[in-house]
């Protein structure tokens, strides 16, 4: 029976119609390896081919089998766009990803509202001229939430650069790290180039190697919004002739940003323009509060550059003190030695790192950290009041004892105080401030000789001003008891030197304001 040339053509109308109205099912692009891409059987990964049908569904769930090599691809094995979950099982995937003339560079170009956790990004990403935004991860990070990422790639960029991403949008990241190294021009970072007020980042850190010509150049952000809690930096910086903004831990912090708990022990080194850089940061003008900066490895003049507002909470302790905890418990109330941060003599050459996110265990044990402290110059610190307990991963036994301060000659500007040592002691924590206030400053006495009394001057005291001191031990990561507490005054301007005993303290100062 023939069918007419009507009918037929009537039937293919109709289909297209159908076809129109209805979108067709997103498995017809079939991925070639095992799971249906949903969050109870997501896309499994074994392979850089099946890696690059991301781009064909790129909302569903997939995680990753096993460690990828994809540096023979280049730039196939860039996912345009991603907003699935992608579990990458602590597997690493290797690239060299050469471009030019290209924006958003990174295994994945652009996350937008994705969620990515577990995963290493190793090999090559660079691109020459005309490109903003490259990172291992991803070029540009919007509205996504990024979880233990590591870093160990080669990157070299233009603007907007950083170990991680180039960009963070409205993003959360939490446990993210890099330890290659990070090239550009300008907004470059050795985590992230550029962030927005909106981008929450915290328990990272980076080591790698960020150079930049002139600005906005840092060792975590080069250029920040946002806010930045828990984190380190403890790679190098390398500029050139400076025109703005180039830090050790951060290049510019904008008025929106946050910075809070870091610390930063990177060499910072520039051909010219000191003004514009600094050791922490090149120019603050948000808000870094209880950080630190380690003033053994920066080389520059300023801890922030000139045009900094604020950076009166950025205190420069040497190396061994950044070592031990009592220079962070002044701070107790914030940096938290009971669930985020901790001491290994063989992790981080000693310094802090976090519990849920280390760094693997040093070559060796760093050996380093013994340079002597003999005097305090009274820099403010602030104060706290909720006890810090043993700090968590701390096997080193505390000292016997507390400590008895029992002298301190006192003169206008200078208190020097005499104390027992106590065994097994390797430092001495010297806690005090104006009036009955303990906590406010203090002091360290490194690599002590406890054979016999020990003697140590307090600079920079207030004239005609009454303090109170006390110290402690400490052996390692371990902080020993407190001692007795000593009530002394300042003298007034051209008056007598005094001294204070423990037993006498309280009936010398009643005669104190007569001299």
């Amino acid at each position: 029976m023939k069918i007419s040339s009507f009918f037929c053509g009537a039937l293919i109308g109709l289909a297209g119609v159908l076809l129109s109205s209805y979108a067709l099912p997103s498995h017809i692009f079939a991925f070639s390896g095992s799971g249906d891409g949903s969050g109870d059987d997501p896309y499994e990964i074994t392979s850089c081919a099946e890696f690059k049908e991301i781009s064909n569904e790129d909302s569903a769930e997939y995680e990753l089998l096993n460690d990828l090599d994809c540096s023979t691809d280049g730039t196939d094995i860039m996912i345009s766009t991603f907003g699935g979950i992608f579990e990458g099982n602590n597997h690493r995937v290797t690239v060299n990803i050469l471009a030019s003339d290209d924006w958003n560079i990174g295994l994945f170009r652009t996350l937008d509202a994705a969620t990515v956790s577990n995963l290493t990004i190793a090999g090559t990403l660079f691109v020459d001229q005309d490109a903003s935004g490259i990172g291992a991860l991803a070029g540009n990070i919007t509205s996504s939430t990024i979880t233990n990422i590591t870093s160990t790639a080669t990157i070299t960029g233009v603007e907007s650069v950083g170990g991680i991403a180039g960009s963070m949008i409205s993003s959360t990241v939490t446990h993210v790290r890099a330890t290659g190294s990070v090239s550009g021009v300008q907004y470059v970072g050795g985590i992230v180039g550029l962030t927005n007020n909106l981008t929450t980042i915290t328990e990272s850190y980076s080591t790698a190697a960020v150079s930049c010509p002139q600005q906005y150049c840092g060792g975590f952000v080069g250029y920040n919004e946002g806010q930045i809690f828990n984190a380190y930096t403890r790679g190098t910086v390398t500029a050139g002739d400076v025109t703005a903004s180039v830090g050790g831990f951060v290049g510019y912090n904008t008025t929106s940003a946050y910075i809070t708990d870091t610390y930063a022990a990177t060499e910072v080194e520039i051909l010219s323009g000191a003004d514009n850089a600094g050791n922490f940061a090149g120019e603050n003008d948000g808000a870094i509060e209880q950080s630190f900066v380690d003033s053994q490895v920066g080389d520059l003049p300023n801890d922030c550059g000139i045009w900094s507002n604020d950076c009166s909470e950025v205190f420069a302790r040497t190396t061994e003190e950044l070592k031990i905890i009592d220079t962070y418990d002044i701070f107790r109330s914030s940096w938290d030695f009971a669930t985020v941060w901790q001491f290994a003599s063989n992790i981080n050459s000693g310094y802090p790192h976090f519990i849920d996110f280390a760094p693997d265990p040093d070559a060796s044990p760093d050996a380093s950290s013994s340079s002597q402290t003999s005097q305090s110059s009274g820099n403010n610190l602030g104060s706290s009041s909720r006890g810090l307990g043993q700090p968590h991963g701390c096997s080193d036994t505390a000292p016997v004892g507390s400590v008895d301060l029992f002298q301190a000659d006192v003169t206008t500007t200078q208190a020097t105080l005499y104390f027992a040592p106590v065994s097994h002691a390797t430092y001495y924590f010297i806690s005090y401030g104006e009036g009955s206030e303990t906590e406010r400053h203090g002091a360290i006495v490194s690599n002590p000789d406890n054979s016999g009394v020990i003697r140590y001057t307090i600079n920079s005291l207030q004239p005609h001003t009454a303090y109170t001191f006390k110290v402690r031990a400490g052996a390692g990561c371990m902080p020993g008891s407190w001692g007795n507490v000593l009530h002394v005054s300042t003298r007034k301007p051209n008056g007598k030197s005094l001294s204070y005993y423990k037993s006498f303290a309280p009936q010398l100062t009643t005669f104190l304001f007569a001299y």
